[in-house]
């Protein structure tokens, strides 16, 4: 298990992507949090085409992401594995927005749990 970071500022009505490879086998645990500015949408593009954006701050993806729907919020945290959900193997796309005028300074925690 390796424990990674992420940082990055978006600016007004910005964006920032970075992929997480993921095997079937594995199970990611992501958490992310504004550290500074206004809300953003965090949205998970998977390999099997699904968008998935979180609209509530639960403890798994089964109840914390929904296909093709997304909220703003300052904070989310959620884990999955693809085999539970049959989104494929490959590289997942994390994709952070934000629509407003002001900058919102982002960090994103995560680690892979090999099964």
């Amino acid at each position: 298990m390796q424990y990674k970071i992420v940082s990055f500022t978006l600016e007004g009505n910005g964006e920032y992507m970075f992929p997480i490879y993921l095997r079937n086998d594995q199970t990611l645990n992501i958490s992310w949090f504004v550290k500074e500015g206004e809300k953003v949408w965090f949205h998970i593009f998977t390999p099997s085409d699904k968008n998935l954006g979180f609209y509530e701050n639960g403890q798994y993806a089964n109840g914390t992401l929904s296909e093709g729907f997304c909220q703003g919020f300052t904070e989310g945290r959620t884990k999955f594995s693809p085999s539970e959900y049959g989104w494929g193997e490959g590289y997942y796309q994390m994709f952070v927005t934000s629509n407003y005028t002001s900058y919102s300074r982002v960090e994103v925690q995560y680690w892979i749990d090999e099964s």
